[in-house]
């Protein structure tokens, strides 16, 4: 996660940072804050210490993460539906063709059963 402004103060352990005027970012991060939460610490600064932003990389890092799981969970179950789907099109595709067989030896050239 990337903070958008940033306000170094002199010393080189602490960041300040304005709170974000953009309400869609502070929704997807804090989406349990009211409006009126919101809207009381619009004015405010808050300090960001050097273990603040080892746990902002951290929860970015982990989110990636999280994300990249999903995405590969997302491809394993569509591989499995695939792989049963295929199977269950390949026995369709042998009861047809015992049909076929069975029909043609039936009807000879009387049926046509090519598509």
């Amino acid at each position: 996660m990337m903070l958008s402004r940033r306000m170094v103060s002199s010393s080189s352990t602490s960041t300040r940072i304005p709170p974000s005027s953009s309400p869609r970012s502070a929704d997807r991060l804090t989406p349990q804050l009211s409006k009126e939460d919101e809207e009381a610490s619009h004015g405010e600064e808050t300090e960001v210490r050097r273990e603040d932003q080892e746990k902002i990389n951290r929860f970015s890092r982990l989110h990636q993460r999280e994300t990249a799981l999903q995405e590969q969970l997302k491809t394993k179950q569509i591989d499995e539906e695939v792989s049963k789907i295929e199977g269950q099109l390949g026995e369709l595709r042998d009861e047809l063709q015992q049909l076929k067989v069975a029909l043609y030896a039936r009807f000879g050239r009387s049926i046509n059963l090519e598509t």
